[in-house]
């Protein structure tokens, strides 16, 4: 218990590092820290080392928003970026305004954390204790969704393709591939040991479906974060 609960709040505290840093490094810091790639790959630790599939739905789950509150906690008393300053306000007094938004938004990501850790930590479960079938595709349906939002980012910033690469460009394309690369990398050290019983059909199948709802979810979530905040 007190492992996970160490695992959340390092989560959490590791999702506000980019408050911290330049604007020039913090779209790069952004994905490998606080991204569905991020807290997906917490999740599907905390459900793979579970003993039952029960207390992986709970556990990862339990991590996730623990994560969640640290994180919103951070930004409420120590950022603020919620709030416009006296200097910054055009009557000359700080506005509280952006904290409605923060609370809807953090709302939103209650639910994501609850709802995307029960799935993520089952799947993390069966893939340790699942035959072949089960194994495969639990495996590829984790990988689809750890592999998500960077590639939501990949099809929907246009700009990527369209011409000539800016430093926004960039800050989008690198950290999409290093998301994809770094799935990759966690999904052969966790399917290693179980590597022969291993169905790539399965796999591949349930990789590309998952993959498909993963970046329609992504879509549906930025999309209501802008309607939120």
């Amino acid at each position: 218990m007190r492992k996970f609960i160490a695992l959340g709040i390092t989560l959490g505290a590791a999702a506000f590092l980019p408050d911290l840093m330049s604007d020039a490094a913090a779209p790069y810091a952004t994905p490998l820290v606080s991204s569905g790639f991020a807290w997906g790959v917490v999740a599907l630790y905390a459900g793979h080392t579970a003993k039952t599939p029960r207390s992986a739905a709970v556990t990862a789950s339990a991590v996730l928003i623990l994560a969640t509150i640290v994180y919103y906690g951070l930004i409420l008393f120590v950022s603020q970026r919620w709030m416009i300053s006296a200097e910054n306000s055009e009557d000359g007094l700080p506005s509280y305004a952006g904290l409605h938004g923060l609370v809807r938004t953090f709302a939103l990501w209650m639910i994501c954390g609850a709802a995307g850790g029960a799935v993520i930590g089952s799947l993390g479960h069966a893939m340790r204790v699942g035959q072949t079938r089960l194994g495969s595709v639990a495996a590829g349906l984790a990988a689809g969704l750890l592999a998500g939002q960077a590639c939501f980012t990949l099809v929907f910033v246009r700009s990527i393709w369209s011409g000539p690469l800016d430093a926004f460009d960039l800050s989008k394309l690198v950290p999409s591939l290093a998301q994809i690369l770094l799935t990759a990398t966690v999904m052969a050290l966790l399917l290693a040991p179980h590597w022969r019983a291993m169905s790539i059909r399965w796999f591949g199948l349930a990789a590309a479906a998952s993959l498909t709802v993963s970046i329609l979810i992504w879509y549906l979530i930025t999309w209501a974060r802008a309607a939120l905040y």
